[in-house]
């Protein structure tokens, strides 16, 4: 989503906290911070207000259907071949193991291809309805581990959204906002805090 009516005179006002400020647990950062984390703009924003979203975001949400659709032709080719060559060996060399594996696989890419077209009409229900849905309340901000890796989630009741770290740093658990998103789709498009302190 554009930035392109957010100046960089909003950045350089003497209200405008210092990132420094930010590691304050005890101050909520600004929705300019969010903007530029979360990659929103004050028309983004005013348009999710509107309960609409906005060009930018619509265009970002084509963005990312057109992205899925070329994950999953090509997922699904390398899946096919990858299963063609175990028939085709198994076959050749009367392995049911093989056979096995190839019927897994191919389970697989059903699966997958199955998951992948849902995505799709989901964004499609949202850009067709051109809506968006808003949460309001507490949030609360959650860490998921598996691993070496971790899952930052904020959310509002039972509304749950992933977000990267750079941006879970800027929610404030048990603090008030509003969360914009798509909500077929369910993504998190954009967030202010209703809270100063």
């Amino acid at each position: 989503m554009s930035q392109s009516s957010f100046t960089d005179a909003s950045l350089t006002d003497e209200s405008f906290p210092t990132q420094a400020n930010y590691d304050d647990e005890h101050i909520v950062p600004p929705v300019q911070a969010l903007m530029m984390e979360m990659r929103f703009g004050p028309d983004d924003l005013e348009a999710n207000q509107q309960g609409r979203l906005s060009e930018d975001q619509a265009s970002y949400l084509r963005q990312q259907q057109r992205r899925a659709v070329l994950i999953g032709a090509a997922a699904f080719m390398i899946l096919a071949l990858l299963a063609t060559i175990l028939f085709y060996v198994a076959q050749q060399q009367d392995s049911p193991i093989l056979t096995m594996l190839g019927i897994a696989l191919t389970i697989c890419n059903a699966i997958m291809t199955g998951m992948l077209a849902r995505n799709w009409y989901r964004i499609n229900a949202d850009l067709s309805s051109g809506q968006i849905a808003s949460q309001d309340g507490l949030l609360t901000r959650t860490i998921r581990r598996a691993g070496n890796s971790s899952q930052y989630l904020v959310g509002i009741d039972a509304v749950r959204f992933s977000v990267k770290k750079g941006a879970f740093k800027l929610f404030r658990h048990e603090k008030r906002y509003t969360l914009y998103y798509a909500p077929t789709a369910h993504i998190l498009l954009s967030a202010e805090p209703k809270d100063s302190a």
